[in-house]
């Protein structure tokens, strides 16, 4: 059985780091949405994506999950509707979806960290975590939460 595995987080928390690891451990292909939408974001007038990113990952991703291989999914996932996205590609293709909160409580840790790597200032972080919903078992379906820091 494949199996889909979505790391989820505000940016800065480690995800992409628990991500990359995971991936080479069990030698999974690894798809990294901000690397998807990279050149898109170059190219528009504003950073407004919507969830075309998420939409191509997910099909990226499907086409991967046929091949019966593991496929581990790096994004902010802020929202109900965008985690639904990878719950309902993990049953359509019969994926075995093991989904990862990525959080870290330290906010003085979060900050520095955000502010060291400068692909993002603190500010379009809080941004972030003004529409990022709390996550809902019932919606969102069941995840491991790791604490970095």
């Amino acid at each position: 059985m494949s199996r889909l595995i979505v790391f989820a987080g505000l940016p800065g928390v480690g995800k992409t780091t628990q991500a990359r690891l995971l991936a080479d451990a069990l030698r999974a292909v690894y798809l990294r949405l901000d690397t998807l939408e990279a050149p898109f974001i170059r190219m528009a007038d504003n950073n407004d994506l919507k969830d075309y990113g998420y939409q191509a990952i997910a099909h990226l991703a499907g086409d991967n999950l046929e091949l019966g291989r593991t496929v581990i999914i790096d994004a902010v996932n802020p929202m109900h509707h965008t985690r639904a996205i990878f719950r309902d590609l993990a049953e359509q293709h019969r994926a075995r979806l093991i989904q990862f909160e990525c959080v870290l409580p330290d906010e003085v840790e979060h900050r520095r960290r955000v502010e060291k790597r400068g692909t993002l200032n603190w500010d379009e972080v809080l941004a972030i975590t003004a529409y990022y919903e709390r996550w809902d078992e019932h919606l969102d379906g069941r995840r491991n939460i790791i604490v970095t820091g």
